[in-house]
């Protein structure tokens, strides 16, 4: 392969990868040591790990560095915990990338200055693989029943269940994920607290537009409360959650979308239209339903019994 070929073959390999390819791969494709020594001489090439490369410039990404860290950790890696939670769209990106691998041994590799002097890959054995190892794009990922069985065993209870109503909100928690959660996920740490969440699941997270709507619906699960309609539209106006037979609606008030004087403002007119309209209206915010949930809890389900609809009120006993 002469010199056009080969520089040819890397960037077609590196535009299918992120900008990433690895020395085995180039090797695969023909590109020898002379050529592969000329091309990191003049930069075309840069070392992101051993043996692992970007092409052309820095890493500026995650996912490139998420491309580069799983070719490093080996053909059966793939990113793991809060890593695949990122790759997943519900957890937050950082430059400590997590892997998981068949391999026993543990991994544990630090990244070229010039890209971040905090690149750092972590790696240890899993035995959710090679069952849970799925792709994003080019990408090896833990699947997402295996993801959340992994921050189960990592995560404190809140950041765990804000992960696992961020999973619902994107849309990944359903009824499928659910049961294979339950299917893969005994004998591993954390087991008991992902039950827990699981049996709380509502159907409506994937119609949440905030952690905190997330945060009532798995309230009203585990208390018995009705399934509400969420984020529908009432007297022309978007609603949180309504019960629509019992003339119920619940606000959450989160501060970002609340805190100014004109957002008070549009919030009476909003509440005076929905009264005016003949429904109940209760507003909580994120300290109500997080920290005082009993009384959330007790003033929903006592305007849920003086509803509209001639039922049997839902009563005061609270399942916390």
């Amino acid at each position: 392969m002469d010199g056009t070929e080969a520089h040819s073959a890397i960037r077609d390999l590196a535009f299918r990868q992120h900008g990433i390819v690895a020395r085995s791969q180039l090797r695969r494709l023909g590109v020898g040591r002379g050529l592969l020594a000329h091309a990191l001489k003049t930069w075309r090439l840069i070392p992101v790990f051993q043996g692992i490369y970007v092409l052309g410039r820095p890493v500026d990404g995650y996912r490139p560095l998420w491309m580069a860290a799983t070719l490093a950790a080996g053909p059966s890696s793939v990113l793991a915990g809060s890593t695949a939670a990122a790759a997943w769209g519900f957890m937050k990106a950082t430059s400590e990338v997590e892997v998981s691998r068949i391999q026993a041994h543990s991994l544990h590799l630090t990244g070229s200055a010039c890209h971040h002097d905090k690149i750092r890959v972590t790696g240890r054995r899993s035995n959710l693989l090679p069952a849970e190892r799925t792709f994003r794009g080019p990408i090896p990922v833990m699947s997402v029943a295996g993801t959340l069985i992994q921050l189960a065993g990592s995560l404190e209870e809140t950041e765990m269940k804000r992960a696992f109503i961020e999973a619902g909100r994107q849309g990944l928690v359903g009824r499928q994920t659910l049961q294979r959660c339950a299917d893969i996920g005994t004998g591993y740490k954390g087991a008991a607290a992902l039950r827990s969440l699981m049996a709380q699941w509502h159907p409506g997270m994937t119609r949440t537009r905030s952690v905190l709507e997330g945060e009532f619906l798995l309230l009203c699960s585990r208390s018995g409360i009705e399934e509400p309609e969420v984020n529908v539209r009432v007297c022309g106006l978007e609603v949180d959650c309504l019960w629509r037979d019992r003339k119920v609606i619940v606000e959450l008030d989160g501060r970002a979308f609340h805190d100014d004087s004109f957002a008070f403002q549009r919030d009476r007119e909003r509440r005076n239209r929905l009264v005016g309209a003949g429904y109940k209206v209760l507003n909580f915010t994120w300290q109500d339903v997080t920290t005082m949930p009993s009384g959330t809890i007790r003033q929903t389900k006592f305007a849920l019994s003086q509803g509209e609809v001639g039922s049997k009120p839902i009563g005061d006993r609270l399942d916390l």
